[in-house]
């Protein structure tokens, strides 16, 4: 897990990659639903560097996903429970990792977003104004 080359963002990006290659793979082929897909993977990989989309392109074409969520204590992809020290860092929401079997990235889950407490001004009712 100590290879943190790429940023959380790339990685969501990455993330993203392979959902939505997922979800074209459940569509007929030339299909509207399929072609929008396909312009969207098309985009993001646009963002992806070269060396990300060369691993995500090998994954790929053996079918499996290069990007998976922690199980548990394991990988997704190979199941294989990861060491306790890179266990330990990927426990926290948002993290991502590298498998060190399957060499798949690993991710924790969603970060958990805490709303902002926001404090509303009171508002002035105009029908209480203090007459003189």
């Amino acid at each position: 897990m100590g290879q943190n080359m790429y940023t959380t963002a790339i990685l969501d990006v990455l993330r993203d990659v392979n959902r939505l290659e997922g979800e074209r793979r459940g569509l007929k082929e030339g299909s509207a639903a399929a072609l929008q897909i396909e312009k969207q993977v098309a985009v993001a990989r646009t963002k992806l560097p070269h060396s990300l989309l060369f691993l995500h392109d090998r994954f790929a074409a053996c079918g499996k996903p290069s990007i998976v969520r922690l199980a548990g204590a394991n990988c997704s992809a190979c199941h294989l429970k990861l060491p306790s020290g890179e266990l330990g860092a990927l426990r926290v929401a948002g993290r991502y990792g590298v498998c060190p079997n399957c060499n798949a990235f690993v991710w924790s889950g969603p970060a958990a977003v805490s709303e902002p407490v926001t404090v509303q001004p009171a508002k002035s009712n105009p029908e209480r104004s203090v007459r003189a």
